[in-house]
């Protein structure tokens, strides 16, 4: 919320930016820099190509961009065909198993989820959403467990713990 409202103080003038954060910098496929963080021109994208949704989180995440406030707005307000489009669309779910496959993917999943995202790309995800386990072990709700689950996994992959779990580490290796 603070960061759509200070994007709109900047987009209004209210708030003063540096000059080169005022630049509109296209980028191809409808999206562009703007002020800095990542931007869809035009919302209909959304709708004529759904993937364009997850483009902007692979780009954002590539080119360690933030997205602008406004076009998490948007993305918001397209979850309803995003739900029902997202599933079914063979690019999009290439680009979902690129992330998941790239670096760092709990941060990207992590970003989607919070814009909404991640549950219409894996309606799966929408039903364990906010769910709580009632137990001494579990501090994380589902849906942040997965995702600190999925940061660990990488964690053990990339041998970030090779010194302090050296067996998970090797295990790691060992599965594909």
């Amino acid at each position: 919320i603070t960061r759509e409202f200070i994007a709109g103080l900047e987009d209004t003038g209210i708030r003063p930016v540096a000059h080169h954060r005022r630049l509109i910098q296209p980028i191809g496929e409808g999206m562009e820099l703007r002020g800095g963080r990542l931007h869809i021109a035009d919302a209909a994208a959304l709708q004529h190509t759904p993937s364009v949704a997850l483009k902007l989180f692979e780009q954002a995440h590539h080119h360690g961009h933030d997205l602008h406030p406004h076009t998490v707005r948007m993305l918001r307000d397209a979850l309803p065909s995003l739900r029902t489009s997202l599933p079914q669309s063979d690019e999009a779910n290439a680009i979902l198993l690129r992330l998941l496959l790239g670096k760092k993917p709990a941060s990207i999943l992590r970003r989607m989820h919070d814009a909404g995202v991640l549950s219409a790309v894996l309606p799966e995800f929408a039903h364990i959403e906010g769910q709580m386990q009632y137990d001494g072990y579990h501090t994380y709700t589902v849906d942040e467990h997965t995702l600190v689950a999925i940061g660990n996994l990488h964690d053990f992959e990339t041998g970030k713990y090779a010194q302090a779990l050296p067996t998970t580490t090797e295990a790691a290796k060992e599965i594909t």
